[in-house]
């Protein structure tokens, strides 16, 4: 027969749990254990004839519990440096995480841009979009992907991208005639 006595290592091992016994081996199963937590304890054989044997005291660690929230954004997301061109997508999340931008000029689809995914995680986030197509108006999402593989999408605002500058020079479209002289100057019509 077997049991094991365990506690947390900074108290005592008054918890006791009944071991199986399988040939000469004690398997010990206990249960609701707190995560990442620190637990000393101690088997106890006792054979047939009552006779006690008490392993050392020994220590584990329980496994911290698994990440299962997704990254918050908890700034942005914002959009600065607008060009013909270009623009920066900028947001802030509550852990590190990887980051990117899906962009379009029209809905947010299967097809739509992507930017690259931030190489190392952070928690401030900052993805310049390039290829821009000049005075378009384009919709995006920001991805956050923290360690541990959770993701979070946020729609952002539109922006819209700056028109081409005017580059043509004025066309005359008549050809001028002088109208009047003056004494300081004339006048072309």
């Amino acid at each position: 027969m077997g049991a094991a006595r365990f506690g947390p290592a900074s108290g005592d091992r008054a918890t006791s749990v009944q071991a199986e016994m399988v040939s000469r081996v004690m398997i010990i199963e206990i249960p609701d254990l707190e995560s990442d937590t620190d637990y000393t304890y101690e088997a106890v054989a006792t054979d047939l004839s009552d006779n006690v044997l008490t392993s050392p005291v020994l220590t584990f660690t329980t496994l911290s519990a698994p990440d299962v929230a997704s990254p918050i954004v908890i700034g942005g997301p914002a959009v600065s440096g607008i060009s013909q061109t270009q623009a920066t997508v900028s947001w802030k999340t509550d852990e590190p995480a990887f980051s990117r931008v899906v962009y379009d000029s029209l809905d947010i689809t299967l097809a739509s841009f992507r930017s690259s995914l931030g190489e190392e995680p952070s928690t401030v986030h900052i993805r310049r979009l390039t290829g821009l197509t000049a005075a378009t108006t384009y919709n995006f999402q920001v991805v956050s992907i923290d360690l541990a593989g959770n993701t979070s999408q946020i729609d952002g605002e539109y922006f819209e991208t700056l028109a081409e500058p005017d580059t043509t020079p004025p066309r005359l479209t008549a050809t001028p005639t002088i109208t009047s002289f003056l004494s300081d100057g004339l006048t072309v019509t």
